[in-house]
């Protein structure tokens, strides 16, 4: 279909949309003039709101039943519907209005942010869906309002009502008819069209994952992206424009893992045109299962050689080297650079855990760790706001399972101090009976003068952690420079 077939297409839906709106309007309001004037009886003689129309009193029901007979016969058997009718027929009415917006929404949704001139492919799978799933619902909640309708009345298209009725049904019928037009015949007939436009692209110029990265959409090229091995041509669709989309993704780039993070799936690549499969030799997935002997150390090791050779090309080969081994218990100390968070990674022979120590934005420094007895301990120093800014040692104490069994405590205290103080590089040793000896670099700076002093200072913790030996200093300089 030609791009004079599609504006033809548009404007012939947008005057089709057009009529339904106004017939449905102007029947309605007739059908409520002439039944006044047949009668000459006020609205309110058949209706509940005074200013007629909506829902049927009793005396406008018996007029409808009695084939629009005024008056009415005496022999018209009266209906009036239960409340639990009244309720059901009102909720199947809302339904029914409400899918037909959802199915107009859709139909505008084609016409004014796809536009037809765009469906290269046809109509959207996922308007498509929506439409015939409206559709669907229309027809079951139009049949019971019918329904309804006759129960009340005893007839569905007799008097003004049911030339109305009939006018709708036809109209409906005319737009689910055009709708499977759109969706069944032309939507195919378009696919098939594309696809041998892309076979013969294809054939001219053969795409394989060292060309397709050519293929970007700058200066004016031609924009090519991959999903799932199949190839796309975006070159002409507005939201890949120089061959970007919405700034995050790249054209001439295989976009199949970034599509399973998107909002949406891979329908919308429906709306441009496939122009064939990416050339490769094909994959394999291998499973490489390495059997781990009932009884090993931690130390022992395995190693598997594997070599990989091109089907299309025997000369092409690859060796891949897998290796496993049993380690021995360790732990890393870390801050985590994502939340600022101290972290403890303990890795053994059962596996790997990851154990966050502080609340995020903690920010320590020169972490140090030493495994105890039964355990770890883990030592850094952090900054923070006194009377000036100081540095202050702190550490805590976490079993073999990352369980933590001391608190974390602050070594050194400056909080009085008047200098600088700045306690860092702190370095952490574990000694046969379990105790805990940590020393660190203590820096003491002159606000004034800007001078500082150097020192090496340790203290010393029990294995529960308690405080043995508090902060002492072991070296004894008394200079003082700027530098």
């Amino acid at each position: 279909m030609n791009g004079r077939s599609r504006k033809l297409l548009a404007l012939f839906g947008w005057v089709l949309i057009a009529f339904v709106f106004i017939n449905v309007l102007k029947s309605t309001t007739v059908a409520t003039v002439d039944y006044a004037r047949e009668t000459g009886q006020p609205c309110s003689a058949c209706h509940l709101r005074p200013e007629g129309g909506g829902e049927l009193n009793a005396q406008g029901i018996a007029y409808a039943r009695s084939g629009y007979q005024w008056p009415v016969p005496e022999d018209v058997e009266p209906y009036t519907p239960s409340n639990l009718a009244r309720l059901v027929k009102m909720v199947v009415g809302y339904l029914h209005l409400t899918v037909a917006v959802i199915w107009f929404g859709a139909i505008f949704y084609i016409h004014i942010v796809v536009r037809p001139q765009q469906l290269r492919t046809g109509i959207p799978r996922t308007e498509g869906i929506i439409g015939w799933t409206s559709i669907g619902i229309m027809g079951v909640t139009g049949t019971a309002l019918a329904v309804f309708r006759y129960l009340e009345t005893g007839s569905v298209f007799s008097g003004t009502f049911g030339t109305v009725f009939i006018i709708k049904l036809a109209q409906v019928g005319i737009m689910v008819l055009l709708a499977l037009i759109a969706t069944v015949v032309l939507t195919r007939r378009l696919r098939r069209g594309v696809g041998r436009e892309g076979a013969a692209d294809t054939e001219s110029d053969d795409i394989t994952p060292e060309t397709l990265p050519s293929l970007d959409g700058r200066d004016g090229g031609r924009a090519v992206v991959a999903v799932d091995g199949k190839l796309y041509d975006v070159t002409d669709s507005r939201l890949w424009k120089d061959g970007v989309h919405l700034r995050q993704h790249h054209a001439g780039e295989d976009l199949t893992e970034a599509m399973k993070r998107a909002p949406h799936g891979a329908e919308v690549l429906d709306r441009v045109p496939p122009i064939g499969e990416i050339l490769q030799g094909g994959s394999t997935t291998v499973t490489v299962e390495v059997a781990t002997p009932p009884v090993v150390s931690p130390g022992d090791a395995n190693a598997v050689e594997l070599t990989f050779r091109s089907s299309l090309d025997s000369s092409a080969s690859d060796r891949v080297m897998v290796r496993t081994a049993v380690p021995a218990p360790f732990a890393q100390v870390y801050r985590d650079g994502a939340d600022d968070a101290m972290r403890l990674d303990l890795i053994g022979p059962d596996g790997q855990s990851r154990v966050k120590t502080t609340p995020d934005g903690y920010q320590g420094q020169d972490m140090a760790v030493a495994e105890t007895g039964d355990g770890f301990v883990y030592t850094w120093y952090r900054r923070r706001q006194a009377r000036v800014i100081i540095d202050e040692i702190q550490y805590g104490l976490w079993d073999k399972c990352g369980d933590q069994t001391r608190a974390i405590t602050n070594l050194t205290d400056h909080s009085d101090g008047t200098l600088g103080a700045y306690d860092r590089v702190p370095a952490v040793g574990v000694a046969p009976d379990g105790s805990i000896g940590i020393v660190w670099r203590r820096t003491l700076c002159s606000l004034q003068t800007g001078e500082c002093n150097y020192n090496i200072h340790y203290a010393v913790v029990d294995p529960s952690g308690g405080i043995v030996v508090p902060p002492t200093q072991l070296t004894n300089s008394t200079a003082w420079d700027s530098g």
